[in-house]
């Protein structure tokens, strides 16, 4: 289950990313914080056996 969900991450994190850039292609600063946030929870989960 963990694996699925951090797979839709990634697939949110690049609709988010494309649609960020859009309204905000001047500011790679909110791209990068978006482009983090859901594979941030991924890795955390990974050291402990879950993903």
């Amino acid at each position: 289950m963990v694996k699925t969900t951090c797979d839709r991450w990634q697939v949110l994190d690049a609709l988010v990313i494309h649609r960020v850039g859009v309204l905000q292609p001047n500011n790679p600063i909110v791209i990068g914080m978006v482009g983090t946030s859901g594979r941030g929870v991924c890795s955390m989960l990974q050291p402990y056996g879950v993903a």
